[in-house]
């Protein structure tokens, strides 16, 4: 045990998966252990289980350890009293400045409060039973989630973190309550039947994520992010939220309508990225940044290697397709900057085996093609760091996608001037064959093409619902693959007489960065049991920056204009790219190459006909056009079909 006035030197930094039932009867410790052994990745480094059999409760914990792999710093985790338990995935990262709010607090009760051990969790539970959960959550900044037994009320919670950077899921059936980080725990069980969700299959085919809280399966929930879930020995379920990310962003008083763009302004939002990236660093361990070449993940590299003493390990990708390789631009900031580069050559025999396995490593079909990317790169990062840092969410706050530069910039224009719409209209198609047939791209506009299609479907569009609609499906929507479709209903997350372009950034926020890019970089990181952290996730930055001026987000046509600001503090000029790649991939080549005879396997007659979801000729007619290059097939979308059959077929 330590004492309290004892200095911390080694601090136990906890990732883990959780996994709980409630309310059934044969729960037991060979039970649990089945379960939590399904989701091992997420903490390899030990797995306990506590049960409560006279209250038919299991609680299990699967923990990676990070700088010290002690027991003391094992879960589940006890609260000072004995009345919670808990166990808990994530990190709170100003868990030692609660620590000390927190033992100040219990020393005005008990001047003989010690600390069993150094880890957050720890601090987490005892700051819940002085505070209360609501309060608490509050006070904390970090990527969690947890579940919590109050011995007292009887009753379980679980809560998640205010952004969605970590899973959770549960249900109830046969009278029973479980809840999980991952799917598979409870997947060929006894006692839970799990049943194909049509209408999240159907939204999956359109966006490539299922959106909070549905999931997969027929009953089975996500938990919303920033919401605390209780529920009794009766079962009844209440919820509850302990932070509102739409009062943060677009409350008046709390806007910076006034603030112009002056030094101190950019000094500021500069300090505060500093201290919170500071605080995601680890003194004890090597940590690394997936470096694109981009904005957003140059700057979250420029500024941890700006605050750490030691070098930073940096990763980035290469293709065999000039069109979507940024390795020589990280190499080139990486020089810079003087971090430790690693470049990994993407194989086909990468990509081939990844498709074979990919429903292993998601919970539910998941069509962002970027996880391959962030796949290889964590599987090739694992062999020195632990921790690795992303720029994910950089977009999503300072305006950086191209859906937010038309709305603000041409929308109004193209839909009052019938002459410039026309006029649009008829360009599209011929700028498009002049691309794929003679390869001119007069614009040069990386990947133009997609951005064409994107710009023709949403051209005639008036609706602010049907824009942001059509903004974050994956190129043009062909509703006859499916027998139905479904779609995500804007209003209700967002619904007023007018929009801005800050409307969609805070739907992306809702919807998008959760459930496609917090969701693809969590799984992609716990594969291979490291933690990801994603300081653009950090609900103090995403206030900042997203409440400045609208001017200082999209500056005339220049999108993100802050983070270019910022950027330029730590890199010349000539090596900030101004061209949005991201870890992107060649799919479509892909697909028709290395990936024809998976796809050939995968949308058999024989496996289509075992549900009710597509026009099984239709899609046979198209994946064989799209194969040997005929019409104009939109490959986002069969990917996606790819994807939810293959995990069908599968599971």
């Amino acid at each position: 045990m330590e004492p309290s006035n004892r200095k911390i030197r080694n601090i136990k930094k906890n990732m883990c998966g959780i996994v709980g039932i409630f309310n059934y009867k044969k729960v037991s410790r060979k039970f649990m252990a089945s379960m939590s052994k399904k989701i091992n990745h997420r903490g390899p480094d030990s797995n306990d289980i506590y049960l409560e059999k006279k209250n038919n409760l299991g609680l299990a914990s699967l923990r990676l350890a990070i700088v010290d792999a002690s027991k003391k710093g094992n879960q589940p985790t006890h609260s000072f009293s004995g009345r919670f338990v808990m166990v808990y995935n994530g990190e709170i990262y100003n868990y030692l400045e609660l620590r000390n709010t927190v033992e100040k607090k219990f020393k005005k009760i008990n001047k003989k409060f010690y600390w069993k051990n150094s880890t957050d969790s720890e601090v987490l539970v005892n700051g819940i039973e002085i505070f209360g959960i609501k309060k608490m959550l509050r006070m904390c900044e970090g990527m969690f989630a947890l579940s919590l037994w109050d011995k007292k009320e009887k009753k379980l919670i679980i809560a998640r973190d205010r952004i969605g950077e970590k899973p959770l899921y549960y249900g109830i059936q046969n009278k029973t309550f479980f809840f999980t980080s991952d799917l598979l725990t409870f997947q060929r069980n006894e006692i839970l039947k799990f049943e194909l969700n049509k209408v999240s299959a159907e939204i999956f085919v359109k966006y490539g994520f299922i959106p909070s809280p549905l999931s997969i399966y027929k009953n089975v929930f996500k938990l919303d992010p920033s919401t605390i879930l209780e529920v009794d020995e009766s079962l009844k379920v209440s919820k509850y939220k302990y932070y509102d990310l739409k009062k943060q962003l677009f409350d008046k008083s709390k806007n910076n309508r006034n603030v112009k763009e002056t030094k101190d302004t950019i000094d500021d939002v500069n300090k505060l990225l500093q201290s919170k990236i500071k605080n995601m660093l680890s003194k004890d361990f090597k940590v690394g940044c997936f470096l694109s070449g981009g904005i957003d993940s140059a700057l979250v590299t420029s500024i941890a290697q700006s605050m750490s003493k030691k070098k930073i390990e940096t990763y980035t990708l290469k293709t065999s397709s000039k069109n979507f390789d940024e390795s020589d631009n990280a190499k080139k900031i990486s020089k810079y900057l003087g971090t430790n580069h690693n470049t990994y050559k993407v194989k086909k025999k990468d990509i081939i085996s990844y498709v074979n396995n990919m429903h292993n490593y998601y919970s539910e079909p998941f069509g962002d093609s970027s996880q391959i990317p962030s796949f290889l790169l964590a599987r090739y990062a694992k062999k020195k760091i632990k921790i690795v840092l992303t720029g994910d969410g950089g977009d999503e706050i300072s305006g950086g996608y191209n859906r937010y530069l038309y709305f603000k910039q041409y929308h109004k224009i193209f839909n009052r001037n019938i002459f410039f719409k026309t006029l649009l209209k008829l360009s599209i198609p011929v700028l498009y064959q002049l691309n794929k047939v003679l390869k001119i791209n007069i614009f040069n506009v990386w990947n133009l093409n997609s951005k064409l299609r994107k710009l023709k479907s949403i051209i005639n569009i008036r609706n602010f619902s049907e824009y942001y609609d059509i903004s974050i499906s994956q190129g043009y929507y062909d509703a006859k693959y499916l027998k139905l479709s479904n779609f995500i209903d804007i209003k209700k997350y967002l619904k007023k007489n007018k929009y801005t372009f800050k409307d969609l950034m805070y739907l992306d926020l809702k919807l998008y960065f959760p459930d496609d890019i917090l969701c693809k970089m969590d799984r992609a990181a716990m594969c291979h049991s490291i933690e990801n952290r994603t300081p653009f996730a950090n609900h103090k930055i995403i206030e900042r920056i997203f409440k400045l001026p609208s001017n200082l987000l999209i500056n005339k046509f220049k999108t993100k204009f802050i983070l270019k600001k910022l950027l330029g503090y730590y890199l010349p000029e000539d090596h900030i790219s101004n061209v949005k790649k991201g870890f992107s991939i060649p799919m479509s080549f892909y697909l028709k190459n290395y990936l024809s005879k998976w796809g050939d396997r995968v949308l058999d007659i024989k496996n289509l006909r075992k549900h009710d979801l597509f026009n099984n000729e239709y899609l046979i007619l198209k994946w064989i056009n799209f194969k040997k290059n005929k019409n104009d097939v939109n490959y986002h979308q069969l990917w996606n079909i790819l994807v939810l059959q293959n995990w069908i077929n599968k599971h």
